[in-house]
């Protein structure tokens, strides 16, 4: 229970973050709308004087249509060059965010604090939990004494690691009966693809997702449960050894 909710104290976090930076780029929004003023002054037209109009036409300084001669020009460029505007940074938005991420992070350390433990093992199993089950992956399945490891595990109360001896298991008998080829670095679902034309297409898809829900899942498992997922396995161990291919 305490892992689902360690779950959703992330996802809440994450969601707290979102709802944090949208208030903030809000505000700022409405800042700049309210700064904004409109000129409602009247708008009075007013004529060129006719006069002064002639005079500057006649004028040699205000008539563009002969050229320019090309020294002129070289000067103009030279002396008139404009000065460019260097770009301003609007540090603002870069502040919000900063305060949005310190906000976040302490709120993600209280609750690591609080669920640590918890949060850590939704993502990473336990090395001890896998390291002899990696032992025994390593070597050939075939060889593998299944009822020693499942009775071992059983005499420990640890019924979800004896569910996957159960599933290796099942795998082995498979192997053995050249319904699949194991391979260390196969997946459930290589299997699966392997048993498309099998008759026992449907009862190991069945058991391989009751597996993946009891191991991956982390779901726990009572001395109840575990016999009747071991029935389950057992009947599908027979109906394989009743067909020979």
């Amino acid at each position: 229970m305490k892992k689902y909710l360690a779950l959703c104290a992330i996802l809440s976090l994450s969601l707290l973050g979102n709802l944090i930076f949208a208030q903030a780029q809000a505000v700022k929004l409405k800042e700049n709308n309210q700064s904004l003023t409109v000129d409602e002054g009247n708008v009075q037209l007013r004529e060129l004087n006719k006069s002064k109009l002639s005079k500057f036409r006649q004028d040699d300084d205000f008539s563009y249509s002969h050229k320019i001669p090309a020294t002129k020009d070289k000067e103009k460029d030279n002396t008139q060059l404009p000065l460019r505007k260097m770009p301003s940074i609007d540090l603002e938005p870069m502040w919000d965010i900063f305060v949005v991420c310190i906000v976040v992070l302490c709120i993600f350390l209280i609750l690591w604090g609080m669920f640590g433990r918890q949060i850590s093992q939704i993502f990473v199993k336990s090395a001890s939990s896998l390291s002899s089950d990696e032992g025994m992956m390593e070597q050939d399945i075939k060889l593998a004494d299944f009822d020693t490891l499942i009775s071992n595990a059983v005499k420990e109360n640890e019924y979800r690691k004896a569910v996957r001896m159960l599933y290796l298991e099942a795998l082995k008998v498979l192997t053995l009966n050249q319904w699949i080829l194991w391979k260390p670095n196969k997946t459930n679902q290589d299997y699966l693809n392997e048993l498309q034309l099998s008759p026992f297409k449907k009862a190991f898809a069945d058991l391989t997702l009751q597996f993946e829900y009891i191991w991956y899942g982390d779901f726990p498992v009572n001395e109840e449960v575990f016999q009747q997922t071991r029935n389950t396995f057992q009947d599908f161990k027979a109906n394989v050894k009743s067909k020979v291919r």
